[in-house]
């Protein structure tokens, strides 16, 4: 989880490049991009809104490298249900 590089994905430059085969933005290996975690985590429409809802934090670089940087520090993160 430390050894990888959260990024948020930039704003295209121009229309055309949501269009492309290919990403209009450099992609280094260990780059992992939390916006694309919606493709898979919310797939399935009876309950994507509802996952995107209680985890939207989970679609945010921010918050993993939040979560990379407590681990460096030595906190223990666990992950808890919310009920």
């Amino acid at each position: 989880m430390t050894e990888v590089n959260f990024r948020d994905i930039p704003p295209p430059r121009y229309p055309e490049d949501e269009l492309a085969s290919e990403p209009w933005y450099s992609v280094s290996p260990g780059d992992v991009f939390p916006e694309e975690f919606r493709h898979w985590l919310c797939a399935d429409p009876r309950i994507g809104p509802l996952f995107e809802e209680m985890h939207a934090d989970l679609f945010r670089a921010d918050y993993w490298r939040a979560l990379q940087n407590r681990i460096r520090e030595g906190h223990c993160v666990s992950a808890q249900a919310k009920i």
